[in-house]
């Protein structure tokens, strides 16, 4: 998933600073998934996110990564 950005050099220093825009509000399906969608403000491109998440031993587990960069 990250080989584009190791690929391109991209600095995660900067996006672990930033705090996380979502462009919906998180929501649970009702298969119990949890989707949380959103962007980190960097420039010149942003970071935008796509996650999902089920719940595991009590603790919700990353199940779905999906991120990549654009032009706002």
């Amino acid at each position: 998933v990250f080989k584009d950005f190791r690929d391109r050099h991209i600095d995660f220093d900067i996006i672990a600073a930033k705090k996380p825009i979502a462009v919906e509000e998180p929501k649970i399906s009702d298969n119990g998934t949890l989707s949380i969608k959103g962007y980190f403000d960097t420039t010149p491109t942003r970071l935008n996110y796509d996650l999902a998440f089920v719940i595991s031993e009590g603790e919700w587990k990353l199940t779905k990564i999906n991120v990549d960069l654009k032009k706002p």
